[in-house]
């Protein structure tokens, strides 16, 4: 399976040379507003790496956008992404089994930050689930360089830079999610497909031109 991380251009040379790593405790998150990730995990995603990439970056900075090999990784380091759960548990009888296993904190962001810190101990077996139903997953270590198959660096002035700006949410992944995986093809200079007519954001996806995108294989 294929899986994207996105991040900002001052961060390639590290990553090609260790690999690319959990930020840690000692710097900041991009999502200062709210709940900010899980300082040992990775997030990794089908869909919206270019929003990520677009948070990261900094002034005239290129995007990043790192494809991954997740047959490289040590399968039993996955995990799901707290959005997930948070947004799964309230309610929805598809998630029974989740929402069995918390112990009721009140509020959002009480409940995304429990989430959060069992993310591999308690919920690791969801990710998959995560993935399938949000377009998101956690990865608990470090990504080898060898597992990064290629990298795209996107100009923030390109075209495309301006067709990611979604709502993290299991309602819209549901129904957008087509067009935010072919989004992340056209990051790679893919071929998105044919499109029908009456769907306007593919059909918009598909008249974008493709300048100010470098799509490089290690």
């Amino acid at each position: 399976m294929k899986l994207y991380h996105g991040t900002a251009e001052r961060f390639l040379p590290t990553i090609l040379r260790d690999g690319l790593k959990p930020r840690g405790s000692k710097r900041r998150g991009n999502w200062k507003h709210s709940v900010e990730g899980n300082t040992k995990a990775i997030y990794l995603t089908n869909a919206y790496p270019l929003h990520y990439a677009g948070n990261a970056t900094v002034g005239k900075e290129r995007m990043l956008v790192l494809e991954i090999d997740t047959a490289k990784l040590n399968p039993f380091r996955f995990a799901p992404d707290e959005d997930f759960l948070e947004q799964a548990t309230r309610g929805n009888p598809n998630f029974a089994d989740i929402q069995e296993r918390w112990p009721g904190p009140q509020g959002m962001h009480a409940r995304t930050k429990w989430f959060r810190r069992c993310l591999l101990t308690s919920f690791a077996e969801h990710w998959e689930k995560s993935l399938e139903h949000l377009g998101n997953c956690t990865y608990f270590g470090t990504i080898p360089p060898e597992a990064i198959l290629r990298y795209s660096l996107v100009d923030v002035n390109a075209p495309i830079s301006r067709a990611s700006d979604p709502c993290i949410h299991l309602a819209n992944y549901r129904i957008l999610g087509h067009y935010y995986r072919a989004l992340t093809q056209f990051v790679f200079n893919e071929n998105i497909g044919m499109c029908d007519a009456n769907d306007t954001y593919m059909s918009h996806l598909a008249k974008l031109p493709r300048d100010g995108i470098v799509v490089v294989q290690p």
